[in-house]
């Protein structure tokens, strides 16, 4: 089965693992391509270079099905000491002007965290731009700003602090698309629902004993 990626493995690497388990015989070829080259990923759908994709970032291409498969909230990271880093919850607007890392420009992350502080009415100082997730988490543990991070129960502890955000309501929805005029072999048939069973138990909200 041929498999495309715009987000790290690390969200889907326990699944993919789980899967093979459940089914030995079934085996992968993963494509990770830049967040930024959603045409990219359209083109080896169209070509017929991969079955099935994965992304958090809707391709709203009218000949490409898309499902979803995990709703995760998007929690605000703050550093271990934050004067907010004790809270239950907070609103965005109690952020207006705080230093922030984030995504470069043109990253479907990016776009998303734009538009939860144009819902709360905020803008931020970014202090700091970055590719991928781990930079990410790295440099607001080491204490240079804060940052937008999804959290699904079972998640890994993380190095700083996790604050549920009230308002506006914060979430990424992670998608698997394909092709929908060409066929799909029963192994990628079984991959969709086992992604939808399989991430269907971490939907529930996170603790805040586990994100603080």
């Amino acid at each position: 089965m041929n498999l495309q990626l715009t987000l790290p493995l690390s969200r889907l690497s326990r699944a993919l693992g789980a899967f093979r388990t459940r089914y030995p015989e079934v085996n992968f070829r993963i494509v990770q391509i830049a967040p930024d080259s959603m045409m990219e990923m359209v083109q080896m759908l169209e070509n017929g270079e991969v079955d099935l994709c994965f992304t958090a970032a809707a391709l709203d291409e009218d000949n490409i099905r898309e499902i979803p498969v995990l709703h995760a909230e998007v929690f605000l990271a703050v550093p271990h000491g934050h004067r907010l880093a004790g809270r239950t919850s907070i609103t965005l607007q109690e952020v207006a002007g705080e230093a922030f890392i984030e995504y470069k420009a043109g990253h479907p992350f990016r776009k998303m965290n734009e538009e939860f502080c144009r819902l709360a009415g905020i803008s931020r100082n970014v202090v700091c731009e970055v590719d991928e997730p781990a930079a990410l988490a790295s440099l607001v543990s080491a204490g240079l700003g804060a940052a937008f991070v999804p959290g699904c129960k079972g998640d890994e502890q993380p190095s700083f602090a996790m604050v549920r955000i009230e308002k506006p309501s914060c979430y990424r929805t992670f998608t698997v698309a394909w092709l929908e005029r060409r066929y799909l072999s029963k192994a990628a048939r079984e991959f969709q629902s086992f992604l939808i069973e399989y991430f269907g138990e971490f939907q529930e909200p996170m603790k805040h004993r586990d994100v603080i």
